[in-house]
């Protein structure tokens, strides 16, 4: 019967190692993911809250009742309604950018090529383009007129810079 060397090796030691090094990798991979979710779904949550906010103020202004913010109440611009919105003692105060503390808010795209549009919320506005077809998207821009109906999506900017949608409403 043949003797076997049952000493550890440097090549056991190298390989040991790097069977940690790959499981410390994976678990730091995971928290990593597992927090930038977190915050995508909280970023979700408080966009909903905003097109909550939305939805009830066009219900009140297609009853030509007052949304309870005069600046989104016509004849206003979109500028002055998002400005009173996202004031801290707007009706959605404390709305922030929940993925990048110092990202925008409010964002017309996300773009890889701005950094801090990851976590905006994005508004887009609904123009119909003809009788019978689907309306063309585009950003709300800021001297867009509140003194009609309009159909809005609401999205936020997420991970990988594409757009996670949220909610399509009427305003």
């Amino acid at each position: 019967m043949e003797k076997t060397n049952k000493k550890i090796t440097s090549t056991d030691f190298l390989y040991f190692a790097l069977v940690i090094l790959g499981l410390a990798a994976t678990v730091m991979l995971t928290n990593h993911t597992m927090r930038e979710a977190q915050r995508t779904e909280t970023a979700k949550k408080e966009a909903e809250r905003l097109a909550e906010w939305l939805t009830k103020a066009g219900e009140a202004r297609a009853k030509k009742e007052s949304s309870g913010v005069d600046a989104c109440d016509p004849p206003s611009e979109w500028a002055a309604c998002q400005e009173a919105l996202l004031n801290k003692e707007g009706p959605i105060g404390g709305l922030h950018n929940v993925i990048e503390d110092d990202g925008l808010i409010v964002a017309e795209t996300c773009d890889k090529e701005k950094s801090e549009t990851h976590g905006a919320y994005i508004i887009e506005n609904g123009v119909p383009p003809g009788p019978g077809l689907p309306p063309a998207w585009a950003a709300i821009t800021a001297d867009t007129k509140l003194d009609a109906p309009l159909t809005l999506r609401v999205f936020v900017c997420g991970r990988s810079f594409h757009k996670i949608p949220v909610a399509e409403i009427k305003y």
